[in-house]
């Protein structure tokens, strides 16, 4: 960002949002989709494999002591909040590739 408001020679009085920014230069924002996709295609691979130690991890929760401060962010979470529904319906949806493919692609598209 620093080299865009460089580039543009946006003065730092001005205190422009990176959105801003971004509108000036004609730029959209690919990494958050890209990362939402990997993440989303990594979820459906490890959902379509059999009951191994990654998918009950997924799928459930570990048992243990609680720690202190903000709860960790999980991968089933963010899952969540990418697709819409809980991990049981992402499984579903994950066991028959192609849509899982399709749904992907759609559910990242919409990001931006």
């Amino acid at each position: 960002m620093r080299c865009y408001i460089r580039v543009l020679r946006i003065s730092w009085t001005k205190k422009l949002t990176n959105e801003e920014v971004l509108e000036k230069i004609n730029f959209e924002r690919w990494l958050i989709s890209s990362l939402y996709s990997r993440k989303l295609t990594f979820i459906g691979h490890q959902l379509r494999k059999g009951y191994t130690l990654e998918k009950r991890l997924l799928l459930g929760s570990v048992y243990g002591k609680k720690l202190g401060g903000r709860p960790k962010t999980r991968i089933s979470d963010s899952s969540k909040e990418i697709c819409g529904f809980a991990m049981v319906n992402t499984e579903r949806k994950a066991k028959e590739r192609t849509g899982w493919r399709q749904f992907v692609q759609r559910a990242t598209t919409f990001q931006q």
